[in-house]
C-alpha cells in the first residue's frame, strides 16, 4: 500500500509540472525546456527508482505514462502521433509488457553488472609518489578509547 500511495503521488506531481510547463513552452527555446522537464519531472521518477522493482505492473505503466507524456510534450507530438519503442538488444521492436519488462531487466543487468575497469599504471606510480603521510593523522583502527578522548 506505501509503494502504491508513493507512485500515485509521485505520477500526480510529475503531469502536474509537465501541465506548468506546457504553458511556458513557447518562451523558452527547445533545449532549456527540455532541460526543465528533465529537471522538474524526470528527476522525480528517477529518485529512489531502485525501490520500484518487482512494483505490479500497473503501477509500472503509470510511471511510464509520465514519461511518455514527457516526451511527446518536449517533441510536440499529439498522443496519437507517438508510440514509445522498446528495441531489443538484437535490434528489434519488443512487442508486449511481459518483452518490455525482460529487456528492461535485461539493461539493469548489463549496466550494474559490468567487469572492472583496467588497472592504470598512471595511478599506481602517482600513488607511490605520494607517501608523504601527516604524522598527526592516525591510521590505526578506531578504538573506544579514542572515541572517549573526543
Amino acid at each position: 500500500m506505501v509503494m502504491r500511495t508513493h507512485v500515485c503521488q509521485t505520477v500526480s506531481r510529475c503531469f502536474a509540472a509537465l501541465r506548468q510547463l506546457r504553458s511556458i513552452r513557447h518562451l523558452v527555446s527547445a533545449t532549456v525546456f527540455q532541460s526543465l522537464v528533465t529537471a522538474l519531472v524526470l528527476s522525480w521518477l528517477d529518485y529512489g527508482n531502485g525501490m520500484l522493482v518487482g512494483l505490479p505492473s500497473h503501477l509500472i505503466r503509470r510511471l511510464q505514462s509520465v514519461q511518455n507524456a514527457a516526451a511527446r510534450l518536449i517533441f510536440r507530438l499529439r498522443r496519437s502521433d507517438w508510440q514509445p519503442a522498446v528495441i531489443k538488444s538484437d535490434g528489434s521492436t519488443c512487442s508486449g509488457d511481459e518483452a518490455v519488462l525482460n529487456r528492461w531487466c535485461e539493461h539493469y543487468e548489463q549496466a550494474l553488472n559490468h567487469p572492472s575497469g583496467t588497472p592504470c599504471p598512471e595511478l599506481d606510480v602517482a600513488s607511490m609518489a605520494n607517501t608523504n603521510i601527516d604524522s598527526e593523522v592516525c591510521t590505526d583502527e578506531p578504538t573506544l578509547e579514542r572515541f572517549a578522548e573526543l
